[in-house]
């Protein structure tokens, strides 16, 4: 994000830190830390490296964050994700449960 406000329009360079600023505030006490993440991201990413399935760097990191944090990972791109050890994936799209009280007739 702060790469977006970095790389905004001239016209909009005044606007978007005020917005980006708005932004953090309101998911102010929400978003998971990450800094205890990169140790076992570093040996994941050795790890899927050396077996020959790299995995995008950011989405390591999501990867490793919701193992530190014990959290299951909810995407569509289950595929992608899925060499990383231990991770706890859904996938709500492609096999979305059946709604309660829904009944399709």
């Amino acid at each position: 994000m702060l790469y977006g406000v970095a790389n905004s329009a001239p016209a909009k360079q005044t606007a978007n830190p005020h917005a980006l600023n708005e932004f953090r505030a309101a998911f102010e006490g929400r978003i998971l830390p990450i800094a205890d993440c990169f140790e076992h991201y570093a040996a994941e990413k050795t790890c899927l490296r050396r077996a020959g399935r790299p995995v995008d760097d950011f989405d390591l990191m999501i990867g490793c964050t919701a193992l530190r944090h014990g959290l299951t990972l909810i995407t569509r791109n289950t595929r992608h994700f899925s060499g990383i050890a231990n991770l706890a994936l859904e996938n709500w799209i492609d096999t979305a449960p059946p709604v309660e009280g829904n009944d399709a007739r």
